[in-house]
Parts: structure tokens; sequence; C-alpha cells
């Protein structure tokens, strides 16, 4: 359980920063008639990023996840993405590869920091255009090594919908996921669902609540206009301490669209 436990769980928060990335053309306007920036921080999303993307993350914890058990030692995780296909007109792939420790004890393990990690899948389509409705299957921990060797795949199902909402005359995008997986409770052992919404406030912030399966995960994302691929998120993971695992997560995400000449 210790093993699975531990790297399963570390890179879960930082996909969805190039998400966010991908999502700010939306119909919701501000008033200077830029999109409001969305975002969804502590589980995953149906959508992926457009065709021939690619994006890196880095993201940082105040504390880390000892199988269920948490500490207050620092830890870093980082992930690489890249994504074929278009989920609008077909299936869109998102692969990513994924390492774990970066800042962690090697007495935790064993093993020096960064020498864990594993592959990833996503595979979404879109079923609905008018209010975009995605699709997605996802499997995780594929071909590990270091700590994430001995590793079953996770595998899990979602749907997120994009609606608009109107506050007075104002229109703000939001996206709401739901999903079940195989290793989402008890440690990462056990199925379970979880759910999460989004909403774009300002071209430049987005905010979001997420239930992870068994805690609650609050954040926003900033982007700034002079770092045009870049998105910044901060989030309280566990922010009810339901499992004694609060901790602050802050995540650093770049994309490039039609990246390789795509």
């Amino acid at each position: 359980m210790f093993r699975q436990a531990i790297a399963r769980k570390v890179i879960h928060r930082i996909g969805q920063a190039a998400i966010a990335l991908a999502l700010t053309q939306s119909p919701a306007l501000a008033e200077d008639g830029a999109p409001r920036l969305l975002t969804l921080l502590g589980i995953g999303s149906a959508a992926v990023a457009p065709s021939h993307s690619a994006f890196g993350a880095l993201s940082y914890s105040t504390r880390s996840d000892l199988g269920g058990t948490f500490v207050d030692a620092d830890d870093a995780s980082a992930a690489l993405g890249y994504v074929l296909g278009d989920a609008g007109t077909g299936v869109g792939l998102q692969f990513g590869v994924n390492f774990t420790g970066l800042a962690s004890d090697p007495s935790f393990s064993g093993l020096g920091p960064g020498r864990s990690g594993y592959f990833s899948l996503q595979a979404a389509h879109l079923i609905s255009a008018k209010v975009p409705v995605f699709v997605a299957v996802s499997a995780d921990h594929l071909s590990g090594w270091g700590r994430a060797k001995d590793i079953n795949p996770a595998l899990a199902a979602m749907v997120t919908v994009f609606p608009t909402i109107k506050l007075g005359d104002q229109a703000y995008p939001m996206m709401l996921t739901l999903g079940i997986g195989d290793h989402i409770r008890n440690a990462g052992n056990d199925p379970g669902g979880f759910a999460g919404l989004g909403m774009g406030l300002t071209p430049n912030f987005g905010a979001s609540v997420a239930w992870t399966g068994e805690t609650v995960t609050i954040g926003g994302t900033y982007k700034n206009a002079a770092l045009k691929n870049w998105n910044f998120s901060a989030q309280l993971d566990d922010a009810l301490n339901q499992k004694d695992g609060r901790r602050v997560t802050l995540s650093a995400t770049i994309l490039f669209e039609n990246a390789f000449g795509g």
C-alpha cells in the first residue's frame, strides 16, 4: 500500500493547468471583451488541450504523502505532455510522462529525488458542441519506474460540461466534471467517484472546488498577459483536513499550441 499510494497521488494535481490554458477561448467574455480564464484543480477533466499542443508543468507541495500519512516535508513533481488528434472531430489523445518525488527525502523510499515516474494516456471526445460536453477515459501509471514500477495502471472515466451562466449583465464560463476511477479512495487503493466545478472570473483568474473522492480541494489559477503561454495555480488540498492531509500546492504550467510544426 505504501509504494502504491505515494506515487499515485503526487502528480494528479498538475495536469489541469495545461487544460486551463487551452480553454481560454470561451464565449463568456469580460467587460473588455477578453475571454475569462477557466480552471479546475485537484481532479482530472474530460477535456484535453488542442491537437499538436505540448505542455510542461512543475508542482511544489508543502507536505509529502507517505501512503495516506502526511509528513511536513516538501515535495515536488513535474510532467511533460503532448496531444495528437482532435477531440472536437474525433478522438484527442493526450500523452504524458510524469516525474515524482523531485524534492522528497530519499529515505522515504530508498531512491534519490526524481528517480520515480510513469507514463499516462487520456482519450477524449466532444459529444455536444452547443453546450460543450466532453467524455474521456484515462490511464495513469503505465510503464512506471522507481517507486512507481510495481504499481498497476489507474483507470478512470469522466464527463466534463462547459455551461455559461449569467449574473446580471455578465456571462461567466463554468466547467463541471463528474468521474469514476478504480484507484480513488483509501490511499488510492479502492474505487470511487470524484467531481469538481470551475469558474472563469476574469481574463486573468479562475477558481474551482473539487471533491477528490475523500477530500475537498479549493484553488485558483492566474494568467499574466505578459507571460502568454504560462499559468500559475495555487490550491489547498484536503481543505477540510478530513484525512489530516491539508497542504498547499503551487504549480506553474506552460503550453505551446501547434508545437513541433503541428
